[in-house]
């Protein structure tokens, strides 16, 4: 396990220098979390920055994703420093990657980018920033 997270929290690592990686907003209710699209979103967790798999410390980030997840955390424990889309690859993605056109199994996180909204909505617009990793399964 130690090793499929260990390339996810590098490809999440990867995108912490771009002026859209800023800190999450609060959250005070998971069920009001969507895409800019209109997509609901889900925390699938945080990547915490401790250990052997973090070269930045002490930088947790949100991770979402577009499927249900089994385990609910709750928004008010969260406080990371930026926000990535845990998702399969897009097919022009797929297209690009010579690994993933020979059938290696691949994940992608995408920096999303929060925009302020009423009514306690916590609204993430793609930024087309992501980084592709191996997944270990």
């Amino acid at each position: 396990m130690g090793l499929y997270v260990q390339f996810q929290r590098r490809a999440i690592e990867s995108l912490r220098d771009h002026p859209e990686a800023i800190p999450t907003p609060p959250i005070a209710d998971a069920s009001k979390i969507h895409s800019s699209q209109g997509n609901k979103l889900y925390i699938a967790g945080v990547s915490n920055g401790i250990g052997t798999c973090s070269d930045v410390l002490d930088m947790d980030v949100l991770v979402l994703t577009d499927k249900p997840v089994r385990q609910h955390i709750k928004p008010e424990q969260l406080a990371c420093a930026y926000t990535v889309l845990l998702r399969d690859l897009t097919e022009k993605e797929i297209v690009a990657d010579d690994l993933a056109r020979l059938g290696v199994a691949r994940r992608c996180v995408e920096l999303l980018s929060p925009t302020p909204q009423d009514a306690g909505l916590v609204v993430f617009e793609p930024t087309d920033r992501s980084s592709i990793y191996t997944a270990v399964i």
